[in-house]
């Protein structure tokens, strides 16, 4: 997994927590508006504006806005159109947008005023540094429009405004300088996790690989035929193809083992470039023996793949003149209800009867056929 792909899946989860958050805050913030509301009527408090027009500005267009605001971000949160990146910066302007609610309602109280700054560690949460600012300058806006209507409504002529202000201004500030810094934290963290999957990656696919031929080795083959075997579904062949050197041991006692290794470096490199697509993957099954598997091919594709490799083979041991080197293979096509044993044993037989009619041959076990 990248540090992408591992980012949008902790986003995705801290998202939905960030969503139900949101839920429960609307629920508290509009109990207690109306709590607040019925308090002023029991204690008989007179209203700067009329009762009606009161209700609507200060309850229900709260709730009304805050309850678009958690379906309108429910539907992009939803949509699979949305990218992961808008996904995130949405659920971040969720909460500034329910802390500006809250805000620019209950301006009178100057602790209120810089409640955006829980936006702008939640951006800060999720790593984007853009986002951060994006937050902190829409929590200066709500920010400013808070301050006009302390200006102007319920505390006009007080003294306190500028310094209540600018007490918010700087916490908002201070506020964007932290989530910064954790922004940054949380990146290298990432970083951190992907470079070390990056490492685990490589120290497994050198367990799984021979260190003489560059192909997996028979630890790695035993998972692939196991998981073939286990998976298989009509209509979808898969195909065993078993080829060994032709008189290997000859080749090392005439012209030594490194001649011998050559040849076997050679030959997995044929098969690796003949190979070269996603369902296609060689393994070194014992000293001069090579499997390849073939993933959902028609007869015809695994004949082509065959034929291939030893084209390659040809004309790769061709350009070195010594030693002669050629293979014989078998090809087998699996059988339902066939188990890995089985399967390894059908190859082996097809190998067996290229050696003995003549080598230099492939043996097909399926419905294919080979010209």
């Amino acid at each position: 997994m990248t540090v992408t792909s591992y980012r949008e899946t902790i986003n995705e989860t801290w998202r939905r927590r960030t969503y139900h958050v949101c839920l429960a805050y609307v629920a508290i913030v509009s109990a207690l508006e109306i709590l607040i509301y019925l308090i002023s009527l029991l204690r008989q408090e007179s209203f700067f504006l009329p009762d009606g027009l009161y209700r609507f500005r200060f309850v229900y267009l709260p709730i009304i806005l805050n309850i678009t605001a958690l379906l309108t971000a429910r539907s992009i949160l939803r949509d699979p159109r949305v990218s992961d990146r808008h996904k995130t910066l949405c659920a971040c302007v969720l909460v500034w947008f329910l802390c500006a609610v809250v805000q620019c309602v209950h301006y009178v109280y100057g602790p209120i005023l810089p409640v955006p700054l829980l936006a702008i560690f939640v951006a800060g949460m999720y790593g984007e540094r853009s986002f951060i600012r994006y937050i902190t300058a829409a929590s200066y806006i709500s920010l400013t429009i808070a301050g006009c209507l302390c200006f102007t409504e319920l505390r006009r002529g007080d003294a306190q405004i500028p310094f209540d202000l600018l007490i918010a201004a700087s916490m908002l500030y201070a506020s964007h300088l932290t989530s910064c810094l954790f922004s940054e934290y949380v990146t290298q963290q990432l970083q951190m996790v992907e470079s070390n999957t990056q490492r685990q990656r490589e120290l497994m696919a050198e367990c799984n690989l021979d260190p003489l031929m560059g192909i997996f080795n028979r630890k790695a083959l035993a998972g692939i035929l196991e998981r073939l075997v286990r998976e298989f579904l009509p209509g979808r062949p898969n195909y065993l193809f078993m080829l060994d050197i032709d008189d290997f041991k000859t080749i090392n006692d005439v012209y030594g083992h490194l001649a011998g290794d050559d040849v076997l470096i050679n030959l997995s490199s044929a098969v690796k470039s003949e190979g070269a697509r996603d369902n296609v993957s060689a393994y070194r099954y014992g000293g001069d023996e090579i499997i390849v598997m073939m993933e959902n091919m028609t007869p015809a594709e695994a004949v082509n793949i065959a034929r291939g490799i030893q084209r390659r083979c040809d004309s790769i041991f061709k350009e070195m003149r010594e030693p002669p080197v050629h293979f014989s293979a078998g090809l087998v096509r699996y059988e339902p209800g066939m188990t890995v044993e089985a399967w390894i044993a059908s190859a082996d037989q097809a190998l067996y009867e290229a050696k003995a009619a003549g080598k230099n041959q492939i043996i097909v076990k399926s419905s294919a056929s080979v010209n």
